[in-house]
């Protein structure tokens, strides 16, 4: 029988609560409060009180590929890099625990925000008229606020692993294993490409791969330049959830 995740999902992503956005703080025109079906698609919404802002289409598309892993053994742990206030996570944790699953969870970010452009790293047009760090009091979350975050929805033990730093210094760790899914959320050209370099090859055969930011023209820029030099057509592979979240599973 499966499990009904209706309720956890509407509180993670607030249906019903707060519709306040701050995302008409930055963008002169964007409505002050997002509509509920903006809500659950994740649309331009920047929540005041939810802790996720993927909205349901972003939690129904953890929950399938989370099934699919958990009902086929797929081999190796889960890693989400860039989390934000952590639902996204939480979300993932509490399948998880449904299924007694020991798999170790990698709770990844900065928890101060994005970087400036790494233009001494990746030297493009794109990266260095990056902005997203000029909105870092709203998109940078502590450790410490995530971490209790989790603990309200008592999803803390300890296979929860938090890795704190910039993408191109922690996600090389040699602590991080195989991965059956591996959620990348990393806005910018530059975090995408960190994440594909870093952790791409631990992904195993059958595990998945989501792009939160696939909308994002920087990341979008970011996917087919890496993937090109593969010699992958990864659009070919790619199954978009809506407009921003695509994903796709490893051969």
């Amino acid at each position: 029988m499966s499990t009904d995740w209706t309720e956890i999902k509407n509180k993670l992503v607030d249906i019903g609560g707060n519709t306040f956005n701050w995302l008409s703080r930055f963008f002169p025109g964007v409505p002050s409060h997002s509509s509920e079906q903006n809500i659950r698609q994740g649309l331009s919404h920047w929540p005041d009180k939810a802790v996720t802002m993927i909205g349901l289409d972003g939690l129904d598309n953890i929950e399938l590929v989370m099934n699919d892993i958990l009902a086929n053994n797929v081999e190796g742990d889960i890693l989400e890099a860039g989390v934000w206030r952590g639902g996204a996570a939480i979300f993932i944790k509490k399948m998880l625990q449904n299924k007694n699953s020991n798999k170790k969870l990698y709770v990844c970010d900065s928890f101060e925000g994005l970087p400036k452009p790494q233009t001494d790293r990746y030297n493009n047009s794109i990266e260095a008229q990056d902005t997203h760090y000029a909105k870092n009091d709203y998109l940078g979350v502590s450790l410490e606020t995530v971490q209790e975050n989790f603990k309200t929805y008592d999803a803390i033990d300890g296979n929860v692993i938090f890795l704190k730093g910039w993408f191109h210094e922690t996600l090389n760790s040699d602590q991080i294993g195989r991965l059956s899914l591996l959620r990348m959320d990393g806005d910018m050209f530059s975090s995408t490409q960190d994440i594909l370099n870093n952790l791409y090859d631990k992904v195993v055969s059958g595990g998945y791969i989501i792009i939160d930011d696939y909308g994002l023209g920087c990341c979008k820029e970011a996917i087919h330049e890496w993937f090109n030099k593969k010699g992958v057509n990864i659009q070919a592979k790619l199954k978009l959830v809506n407009h921003s979240i695509a994903y796709f599973k490893k051969d």
